[in-house]
């Protein structure tokens, strides 16, 4: 086994900026170290682009912990880091957790709230407001197709029914990535960023 290399906080939080900005080009993120007795972590914040599942894929390489909430249990690990020519060194992180948090933008926030309208077929006044129910009593859904990766509405009650508009705006934006990219519309074409096909009649808009 080779020598291990202890990598201190800040340390983990520059690979890791550097990671992120290879795995996801044109994003800003904002990363920042936090030590304190017993530990240290990582805070990962952005706006809009990726969701969250796609940055833990990167954020999970760079934690030196884990915790099983179930058994109150913390547990540290090495890990093997590989250089640009190739040589591996084993190290140990010195971010125990990362945490990542997701903004939703304002034009992003505003097409997902358009999106839940046209579904529910009316306009929401508030943020706020309690959104209409189906004739069964059952709120609005967003659940995610792990066949495709996409989420899709609907009426459902399930444990994640959304009682408000930010409710299901923030439910959308989950599984939704938002680069301001436009639609193509006008001719049936599959949306990545709406997650469905659209049709002829659709127009432009931006995702």
């Amino acid at each position: 086994m080779p020598e291990k290399t202890y990598l201190s906080c800040a340390d983990t939080a520059k690979l890791l900026r550097k990671a992120l900005k290879t795995a996801h080009p044109g994003i800003k993120f904002s990363v920042r170290s936090n030590t304190y007795a017993g530990g240290a972590s990582i805070n990962v914040k952005w706006t809009d682009g990726p969701t969250e599942e796609r940055v833990k894929a990167t954020t999970s390489l760079y934690s030196g912990a884990t915790f099983d909430g179930m058994i109150d249990l913390k547990e540290y690990h090495d890990s093997l880091l590989a250089d640009e020519n190739g040589n591996v060194q084993h190290v140990h992180f010195g971010a125990d957790f990362i945490f990542t948090n997701r903004e939703v933008g304002n034009t992003a926030a505003a097409t997902y709230r358009r999106e839940v309208e046209r579904f529910i077929g009316q306009t929401v006044d508030g943020w706020y407001d309690k959104l209409p129910t189906d004739k069964d009593g059952y709120g609005l859904d967003v659940h995610k197709d792990y066949d495709t990766g996409l989420s899709q509405l609907s009426r459902s009650n399930g444990y994640r029914t959304a009682d408000n508009l930010a409710q299901a705006v923030r439910m959308l934006a989950q599984y939704r990535e938002w680069h301001g990219t436009e639609c193509p519309g006008g001719g049936e074409a599959y949306c990545a960023g709406c997650g469905r096909w659209q049709g002829k009649t659709r127009s432009k808009h931006l995702h």
